[in-house]
């Protein structure tokens, strides 16, 4: 599993997402309501209608990482882009 960072166009917001919920210009981002909410994102498991929200999204860069300490890694950096 590689992670991507990704806008989401009609909030203009940028995150760190997994490669295997961007499709077709969209993105799926699981609900923060859900109760295992970094265990979903950690294992990335396939989206439903139930945990995930659709959005509207496009991949800004790709193959960020393969596991999890990736995902961290390439949220750092965006952070350090969007702070310098």
């Amino acid at each position: 599993m590689t992670w991507t960072i990704v806008c989401f166009e009609e909030e203009n917001i940028v995150k760190v997402m997994s490669d295997y919920w961007l499709k077709n210009g969209y993105c799926v981002e699981p609900k923060k309501s859900v109760n295992n909410y970094k265990k979903i994102v950690a294992r990335c498991i396939k989206p439903n209608v139930i945990y995930f929200y659709y959005f509207k999204a496009r991949s800004m860069s790709h193959n960020i990482g393969k596991d999890y300490t990736n995902y961290l890694l390439g949220f750092s950096i965006l952070m350090f882009i969007l702070l310098f």
